[in-house]
């Protein structure tokens, strides 16, 4: 990008489109020609990566409680797409490292982290060719 340029960023991917944040709507995002998406990211208890707008769960999936209070494996069994519209009905949060590996080459990724308070992140839970 070069000066006087600017990008046009899918925010949460194409949430208009798909549920927030899900990689139904970063495909829809990359259909709609973005090249650009916004995402955001917390960390679960057990300090695994996720990719979730709020540090709560109720809005965007069927759980309840704090994302921080749960573990990866409890995350993996929540709806976060039901919410959005019943096609996407088990729509599951994706993990930071496999969204980044997926769209590697494909999108620039603004991330977003911001859980609080902060679990000590393991370094294997983003590690891999794209960091």
């Amino acid at each position: 990008m070069g000066t006087g340029t600017f990008a046009l960023i899918a925010h949460r991917g194409d949430s208009s489109k798909a549920p927030d944040n899900t990689v139904h709507a970063f495909d829809k995002a990359l259909e709609q020609g973005f090249s650009n998406f916004e995402t955001d990211c917390q960390l679960t208890r057990d300090g695994v990566a996720i990719i979730l707008h709020d540090e709560t769960l109720g809005k965007t999936t069927n759980g309840t409680g704090a994302v921080v209070e749960h573990t990866w494996e409890q995350h993996q069994q929540l709806d976060a797409g039901s919410w959005f519209n019943a096609r996407f009905a088990g729509a599951r949060i994706p993990l930071l490292a496999d969204v980044l590996q997926r769209y590697k080459d494909r999108a620039h990724i603004h991330l977003v982290c911001s859980t609080s308070p902060l679990p000590r992140l393991r370094a294997t839970s983003i590690r891999g060719p794209y960091c």
